[in-house]
């Protein structure tokens, strides 16, 4: 088993009882944090970690940071998904895909 089918199976397990989140994470990509991120339920990803997220990023369309890019990132330690702005995190897959 590979880091992302790895990292997919665990944060499966940890909503297995929520049903809403059945084959939420089919798509996901991995993606390394470029750095220490922390919300208001504490330390969400540490530095240089691989987690998973959302294949694709959205466009913030109005407000101080329109024009940004953001995406969701599942948080393993926070156990929810946490939305970061595309500059904290480095996509790894597309990079795997360009060598094919």
């Amino acid at each position: 088993m590979d880091d992302l089918q790895a990292l997919k199976a665990a944060a499966a397990r940890q909503v297995a009882h929520l049903h809403q989140y059945d084959g939420m994470f089919t798509n996901y990509v991995t993606v390394k944090i470029k750095h220490e991120i922390r919300t208001k339920m504490g330390l969400a990803f540490a530095a240089n970690e691989i987690a998973i997220a959302e294949p694709t990023s959205n466009a913030i369309e109005e407000g101080p940071y329109a024009g940004q890019h953001q995406r969701t990132v599942w948080s393993m330690k926070n156990q929810v998904n946490t939305t970061l702005f595309e500059t904290d995190l480095e996509v790894l897959q597309r990079k795997m895909n360009r060598c094919l």
